[in-house]
């Protein structure tokens, strides 16, 4: 009788056990799902060309850490024998909204002022002035934004070759925006968005993309 009792014992014991481990299991999943900072668990595989994105959670919204490198016939890399800028392609704004993998997309409005908040740690509008530069921003900031510089192009043009710019959408047709940072003469960097009209010539210009993916509709691998 006192042997059933002790292997009873073992039973629930070994039960109990079980289940702490599962419901830790289960804390762990949400946690990894809600980081904000970007971890080996949070990127994105683009099997169109296999490139592997870094992820980083920004409100509801997933972000590629990284700039989009994927080819279509008018894109281009703003110098391709620069390593420094050959992993960010440029789009023309009629690529750049449907360049993004299935199910991703271009920032709005709305989403890239969030962006800007979390990036300056204080609340903005449409502009910040950051306590980075280029040589420690990608390293320093808390909660591990990362920017290359990637200029911008004109026609075939290359221009502000020290700056960030990537494409916002705009449903207005009219017009499309653009963010650009740019290390100021205090040696801090700014980061702002602006209108970039449809017509000639800043049609012809050509910036990164940035792809986004609500919290909903994707799970990091």
């Amino acid at each position: 009788m006192k042997w059933i009792n002790t292997f009873f014992i073992v039973i629930v014991f070994l039960l109990v056990i079980k289940l702490k481990v599962s419901a830790s299991d289960i804390v762990e999943d949400e946690v990894i799902v809600e980081l904000k900072v970007p971890t080996k668990t949070n990127f994105y595989l683009d099997t169109r060309n296999d490139k592997k994105y870094e992820l980083i959670k920004i409100d509801k919204l997933w972000w590629f850490n990284q700039d989009l490198d994927f080819k279509t016939p008018t894109s281009d890399y703003f110098d391709s024998k620069n390593e420094a800028f050959s992993k960010s392609r440029l789009y023309y704004y009629e690529d750049a909204v449907k360049v993004c993998p299935k199910g991703w997309r271009l920032p709005n409005l709305k989403e890239f002022d969030v962006f800007l908040n979390q990036i300056s740690e204080e609340e903005v509008h449409g502009i910040a002035e950051l306590n980075y530069n280029w040589d420690n921003i990608n390293k320093e900031h808390p909660k591990g934004f990362k920017f290359r510089k990637t200029g911008f192009l004109h026609k075939k043009k290359k221009l502000s070759k020290s700056s960030f710019n990537m494409w916002i959408f705009n449903d207005n047709s009219e017009d499309a925006y653009h963010a650009h940072m740019y290390e100021s003469d205090k040696g801090n960097l700014q980061l702002f968005r602006h209108t970039h009209t449809h017509k000639k010539p800043k049609k012809n210009r050509r910036f990164a993309v940035r792809c986004v993916c609500e919290d909903s509709n994707f799970e990091p691998k």
